[in-house]
């Protein structure tokens, strides 16, 4: 479980490099109009600032990394492992690592850090997918791991809906 929390975070570091390293080309009208959403605990939350999904390798391993920032600073992040595949449904559940999908989530002080909830399933469906854009759906449950005597939290996902541009490093 470490080397998974491990990997999440260089993911999501991969991410913030890849992107504050961008030249400006065709993608920056993409990148003004990406958004992502989702009903998170039931309330209706808008992910647009640096909305964007990072391609790139790890380990020989193709990845691509879905993040945006809401308005109170709230980052979600969400990983899909291998090629994208436009109708294709990547399940917390599968056997297959290449098909397994991760939710990450952070509250804006970065006090709280959330992974996939092993108990709950998480789906990330790709209903689109070119060199430049991906679309698709997603929810699932995410939660802290208890540190000391601390309780653990958690977040649920519904509705949930991206369409962001790929900044490919």
């Amino acid at each position: 479980m470490r080397s998974f929390k491990a990997l999440m975070l260089l993911v999501t570091a991969f991410t913030i490099i890849a992107f504050s390293s961008c030249k400006k080309d065709s993608t920056d009208d993409l990148l003004s109009t990406s958004t992502i959403s989702a009903d998170v605990d039931g309330t209706a939350t808008v992910y647009t600032t640096n909305a964007l999904a990072v391609k790139g390798e790890l380990n020989g391993a193709e990845f691509t990394s879905i993040q945006g920032t809401d308005k109170d600073g709230n980052t979600i992040s969400m990983s899909v492992y291998g090629t994208l595949k436009a109708g294709k449904t990547y399940v917390s559940t599968s056997s297959e690592f290449e098909d397994k999908p991760t939710i990450s989530f952070s509250n804006a002080n970065g006090d709280d850090i959330y992974f996939n909830d092993e108990a709950s399933i998480q789906t990330i469906t790709v209903t689109a997918a070119s060199a430049n854009k991906v679309e698709g759906t997603f929810s699932g449950k995410v939660s802290t791991g208890a540190l000391g005597n601390g309780a653990v939290k958690t977040k649920t996902f519904t509705n949930g809906k991206f369409k962001v541009a790929i900044i490919s490093k």
